[in-house]
């Protein structure tokens, strides 16, 4: 099944349900608007039933709600949501993002506050390869740094040796 994980909606709020809460309203929404033409990070975090959502290196808010299954298996893609089927303030099908995506990381464990500034701060240094050293001293199950050139496939730099 496909769900609208992360998304800017039609008024620019930040959408967030990584699983499947119940129905398509049950998402954390931020209350100000992120299409403000500035780079943020993001971050959410899942654990035992609570997603904690992190914008620019702090804590924006929780969600606690019981983990249900919809299908037997979930796709999840960056860039896009499928919003059809009551997905709020979507377009009612495939929705673009209508930005820039920087470095994409997923994780095997719930990041901490203490990592998620750690990662904030190394993202605003203007020393090339810092953020990426951080990243991948977290142990990322998957890290898409979006520095590919051409191609439809991002490459994943946990794949490659690092050192």
């Amino acid at each position: 099944g496909w769900t609208a994980s992360v998304y800017v909606d039609t008024t620019g709020l930040l959408r967030v349900s990584v699983f499947w809460f119940g129905s398509a309203t049950d998402q954390f929404v931020t209350t100000n608007p992120v299409n403000d033409g500035r780079w943020h990070h993001l971050v959410v975090a899942y654990q035992n039933g609570v997603q904690t959502v992190y914008l620019d290196g702090q804590e924006i808010g929780t969600y606690t709600s019981d983990e249900s299954g919809y299908a037997s298996s979930y796709s999840y893609t960056l860039g896009v949501a499928d919003t059809a089927g009551n997905w709020p303030n979507g377009n009612g099908s495939w929705f673009w993002f209508k930005g820039l995506l920087g470095q994409t990381a997923i994780y095997p464990y719930a990041l901490t506050p203490q990592q998620v500034q750690a990662h904030y701060n190394a993202h605003s240094l203007a020393q090339p390869g810092a953020y990426e050293a951080v990243i991948l001293a977290s142990k990322p199950t998957a890290y898409w740094p979006l520095t590919d050139s051409s191609g439809v496939w991002a490459h994943d730099a946990v794949l490659r040796p690092v050192g």
